[in-house]
């Protein structure tokens, strides 16, 4: 992801899709922070270029690749 780019700002509520999905402090290459169970609801903060800011229950906050995130209705700005 450039730099320069911004998150599309958005709130939502979606669901893991994959076994097993990283949370990252940054998107593609970032550290992973833990991990995403099938099923696990989560919360959407923001958007861009494929990766979204989700937040856990627990309080987990980073990046994860969209296309394993089932967005729950429409996200709102």
């Amino acid at each position: 992801m450039d730099a320069l780019t911004l998150p599309h700002m958005a709130h939502g509520t979606a669901i893991c899709e994959s076994n097993q999905l990283n949370v990252r402090e940054k998107p593609i290459t970032g550290r992973v922070l833990g991990q995403l169970r099938k099923g696990q609801p989560v919360t959407v903060w923001a958007l861009a270029q494929g990766w979204m800011i989700v937040q856990t229950a627990e309080g987990l906050t980073g990046w994860s690749a969209a296309q394993y995130l089932q967005v729950e209705g429409a996200l709102t700005p």
